[in-house]
């Protein structure tokens, strides 16, 4: 029987990882990206077919989507690919899911949400670690906290880092971003707020992350107004993002936009192994009372391979909402404990 998940963008460092792991579960899937080679060459690694195609092309999406029920996309930057794949998902009646983790690429599908639903297509953005977590646990401090006015999220990897996720945070690094306020986004600037929070790996400085996915998504999953996004990044980072547009950040920012070039692809299988993922959430209502949640779990390229699968495989299985979906609307707040690894703590 032809596999009726496709994956784009196996070429990738995450989409040959989610490929595989897709594969040892015994997921059946077609490979697929615009690089024949490299796509035909992931293929055989994982004994499954490949179809080759670009997303600046319609007409060769449309065939490549012939007998496919779900997307999963893992060739960024999302901004780029995401509209086309999800507008051909619609067209053709294929659920759509991404990998996506920044509030602009959120919004890009977002806008395809009525059309979605009319067409009983499912689009959902964000999969992986990038979202599935913290979207669970904003969803668990909620239910613990059902008056909840204010969420503040923060996360923290340990382990190893792909030349893509790099190369996407240096790129935007001087960029503003968003809060949310009284339900609606607002401007706002990188590392613009420090808070000190203990994720459960002891006391670390997380900085304001306006480009957090889940500026954009956690409103939908809990209907929390007032949200904030925070990530633990290194000295370095932290400073780039403080510096502005000044010649030294902006040397520097080119400078190591170079050295990312040199770098290992991704995680080596012993940082795999044996990294490991922190998130913190916390919800306070209007009277002063709060709640925080915190959850541990595998290193986050595995996170994002474990989720990814587990979620297209349900999809394909007919589990699914028409229209713009968050992980936590479609699954439930406690999916993400069903991911081996993961342990949930509430105080």
């Amino acid at each position: 029987m032809t596999p009726n998940l496709l994956i784009y963008g196996v070429t990738g460092y995450t989409g040959a990882l989610i490929s595989r792991t897709a594969a040892a579960t015994g997921l059946r899937h077609i490979v697929a990206g615009r690089n024949r080679a490299k796509v035909e060459t992931a293929a055989q690694k994982v004994n499954e077919s490949a179809r080759i195609f670009d997303v600046t092309n319609p007409t060769a999406i449309a065939a490549a989507l012939e007998g496919i029920q779900v997307v999963l996309n893992c060739a960024g930057p999302f901004s780029v690919t995401c509209r086309p794949l999800a507008a051909a998902c619609i067209r053709a009646g294929v659920h759509y899911l991404d990998l996506a983790g920044e509030v602009a690429e959120y919004e890009i599908v977002r806008a395809l949400d009525a059309e979605a639903a009319q067409a009983g297509v499912m689009l959902m953005p964000g999969v992986g670690f990038g979202i599935v977590p913290t979207d669970c646990a904003a969803a668990l401090v909620k239910q613990q906290l059902p008056d909840a006015t204010h969420l503040a999220l923060a996360f923290e990897t340990i382990g190893g880092v792909s030349q893509g996720t790099l190369k996407t945070l240096l790129a935007g690094i001087h960029q503003a971003g968003w809060v949310r306020r009284n339900g609606q986004l607002e401007t706002a600037l990188p590392a613009a707020t420090v808070r000190r929070i203990d994720l459960g790996n002891g006391i670390r400085t997380a900085v304001l992350n306006p480009w957090r996915g889940d500026i954009s998504t956690a409103c939908d999953s809990t209907r929390i107004p007032n949200i904030e996004a925070y990530t633990v990044f290194p000295g370095l980072v932290r400073w780039l993002m403080t510096a502005g547009n000044s010649f030294l950040s902006s040397l520097t920012v080119r400078v190591l936009s170079r050295i990312v070039g040199l770098l290992p692809e991704g995680p080596n299988e012993k940082q795999l192994a044996q990294g490991k993922t922190f998130v913190w959430a916390e919800a306070k209502n209007e009277r002063g009372q709060q709640t925080v949640l915190r959850l541990t779990g595998p290193e986050a390229y595995r996170f994002t391979a474990a989720t990814a699968v587990e979620i297209a495989c349900r999809v394909s299985q007919g589990q699914y909402m028409p229209g713009f979906q968050t992980p936590t609307r479609v699954f439930g707040p406690d999916f993400v404990r069903k991911i081996e690894g993961v342990q949930v703590f509430s105080e």
